[in-house]
């Protein structure tokens, strides 16, 4: 027990950074509370991350519910015809390949 207190009788205070007492200071006044910091403590929490997630699952989830129409199929030859004169293109495959067939038989 003696040699126990007798190893702190040659060891010297520890010494610090002399700008260390106010490198503290000043970061204690400069400390932010204004709104943003106060909105971003709030932000950085895992619950509110959380809750967003699901918010947005649960968003997602209820406009796909949503869309899930059925499709009207009569309009759908309309629609190619009006995009094969839009472009000029031939009525149907068949047609095409059946008018350069029929040119070449004697």
């Amino acid at each position: 027990m003696e040699k126990t207190l007798n190893s702190l009788d040659g060891s010297k205070r520890a010494k610090s950074n002399p700008f260390m007492f106010t490198r503290i200071q000043a970061r204690l006044q400069n400390s932010d509370n204004s709104h943003w910091t106060a909105a971003a403590r709030v932000l950085n929490r895992p619950v509110f991350a959380i809750a967003t997630l699901l918010l947005v699952i649960l968003m997602n989830a209820a406009i796909f519910l949503q869309s899930n129409e059925p499709v009207n199929n009569n309009n759908i030859p309309e629609e190619e015809q009006l995009f094969a004169k839009e472009y000029n293109l031939v009525q149907g495959l068949e047609d095409g390949v059946l008018a350069v067939n029929n040119d070449e038989q004697p």
